[in-house]
């Protein structure tokens, strides 16, 4: 799949690299130089999302170990790329549980319908669902327990950050 980079790298505007170097390397796969800006390495900074200790422990003890990922904030546009995405995903891992935080919790009756469309068994945990074993997708509406789910979860998907014209967008 020699050409997977090039078509990614189109999904973006713009790149940061961490030296001119990288910025070289992106600009020979074909991403325009003037969009790429060479910045220092990332420090770290600020405070960790705060979270219910009690919740992390009792979710940690219920999971067993169970894979989980996040979805933060995304957009309506970008559930098909994600939901494409979880559905890969399930196929290597059975037990893989994609957690989505909903920006706007009017839109949970509807997005359960999609998930319905998509045959995956869902929970809501702001209506007081845990996830069970067969639990494929959580549904939070709760932007202020992010920092639990952010601690769970072995990876995270940040909405918003699919642009138009790439992969399910």
């Amino acid at each position: 799949m020699p050409d997977l980079g090039r078509h990614l790298l189109n999904c973006f505007n713009s790149a940061s690299t961490r030296s001119a170097g990288c910025a070289r390397r992106l600009a020979r796969l074909g991403f325009a130089p003037k969009h790429i800006t060479v910045l220092p390495p990332l420090q770290a900074f600020g405070r960790v999302l705060p979270c219910q200790e009690s919740d992390l422990l009792d979710l940690n003890k219920q999971l067993q170990g169970r894979p989980v990922w996040f979805a933060a904030a995304m957009a309506p546009g970008e559930w098909h790329a994600v939901l494409h995405a979880h559905l890969i995903a399930l196929r290597s891992a059975h037990r893989l549980l994609l957690v989505v935080q909903v920006e706007d919790r009017n839109e949970v009756p509807r997005i359960a319908t999609f998930l319905d469309t998509y045959g995956l068994l869902y929970g809501h945990w702001d209506a007081g669902d845990w996830p069970r074993e067969g639990t494929q997708v959580l549904l939070t509406d709760a932007s202020e327990e992010a920092g639990l789910w952010f601690r769970l979860s072995a990876a995270t998907f940040l909405g918003q950050s699919l642009g138009e014209g790439c992969i399910g967008a």
